[in-house]
């Protein structure tokens, strides 16, 4: 696939603009206010319903407006133009795919895939597990669409096995939301599990290949109370004390929702030991891994990259972009200035810029 233009109304800074995309290449060049940022967070939207800097749609839109719309052209495998639209109106959003209106974001995926990196990701290192669990499932989704499916059905029995330890309850019905539970989290376990052992197995190949043979890279699950290979009689006999926990508690203290995991660098904790250089470079590699990974399944994601290649000294900015060149699929990448490293290097390839005035 193949990301032709995008058009955008009344979109943050934006009140009416058209940016086009039809090579291989894109650098968007601009100084901070210009719309750099808000440029991806459109293409990032029009294929996850969602902002990677905003969670309420009514703040995204133009300041004197109450409504935003974004539209793509996406050329498809078989070279068919296709349109995607997602307007928010009268505190209601609505997607469609030409003139079919979608009910959700994984109805997009097939048609339209982007994966993107912003300094913000860097959170994936830094922050909480939440940050690290909603990466893995989104990374999960985008690949298999029908697994929301699986995390949707985790979702309502947690909210029903919280609800039942809200009030006075029987033990028969605890073990039976208890074993429920148990079993859609060892669902999602598995999946997770698998994905993170595939970008692990990747990022090692991209270290090797591009940086330095010497360097390691772990990606270690961490489970919360439950173990991997323990059968659920095992697990309620040897966590007798969960049931008092929970009653105290009045919500489950177990399950996909509190699992983590953890990246280790060189045999040691890279949120803990590793530098911001080695953080950052980690952070891009799990994003490539992702691409490659996507590919492997016949897809054609978009690569976005915001703001967060351009401050690596040359001699690894040069590595990353050879890298880049080797992903075959579309590259957008915004720059505060312009970098002639990286028009250099991807000078060879098909490359158009744009460039931004402050708003």
């Amino acid at each position: 696939m193949r990301l032709e233009k995008i058009e955008l109304k009344n979109f943050r800074c934006f009140k009416k603009e058209t940016f086009n995309f039809g090579s291989d290449v894109t650098i968007i060049y601009g100084n901070n206010g210009s719309g750099k940022t808000t440029i991806i967070e459109a293409l990032h939207y029009l294929c996850y319903l969602s902002s990677f800097r905003s969670r309420l749609p009514a703040e995204i839109a133009e300041f004197e407006s109450e409504s935003f719309f974004i539209k793509g052209f996406v050329i498809q495998h078989d070279n068919e133009l296709l349109d995607i639209q997602v307007g928010f109106a009268n505190k209601q959003k609505v997607a469609k795919i030409g003139q079919k209106a979608i009910a959700s974001y994984k109805e997009l995926f097939p048609y339209y895939q982007v994966v993107t990196v912003t300094i913000d990701d860097l959170e994936l290192i830094q922050g909480s597990p939440i940050i690290r669990r909603n990466f893995i499932d989104q990374a999960i989704l985008l690949d298999h669409p029908e697994s929301m499916e699986v995390l949707k059905r985790f979702k309502l029995i947690l909210q029903q096995r919280n609800a039942l330890l809200s009030k006075p309850f029987h033990y028969d019905s605890y073990v039976i939301w208890t074993k429920q539970l148990w079993e859609q989290t060892k669902l999602i376990q598995e999946m997770r599990i698998q994905a993170l052992d595939r970008l692990k197995e990747k990022i090692s190949t991209l270290l090797a290949d591009f940086f330095d043979p010497n360097y390691t890279v772990e990606i270690i699950y961490n489970f919360k109370h439950m173990q991997p290979k323990e059968s659920f009689e095992a697990f309620l006999e040897r966590k007798k004390g969960l049931l008092v926990y929970e009653s105290m508690t009045k919500r489950s203290d177990f399950g996909a929702h509190l699992d983590d995991f953890t990246i280790q660098f060189c045999s040691k904790k890279l949120k803990s030991f590793g530098s911001r250089g080695q953080q950052k470079l980690l952070v891009v590699l799990i994003k490539i891994a992702q691409i490659l990974d996507l590919q492997d399944r016949q897809n054609r994601p978009i690569f976005l990259l915001d703001d967060f290649i351009t401050d690596f000294d040359a001699t690894r900015l040069e590595k990353i972009l050879t890298l880049l060149l080797t992903l075959k699929c579309q590259l957008i990448i915004t720059s505060p200035m312009r970098e002639k490293l990286l028009e250099q290097l991807l000078s060879a390839t098909n490359i158009s810029t744009i460039e931004l005035a402050v708003k």
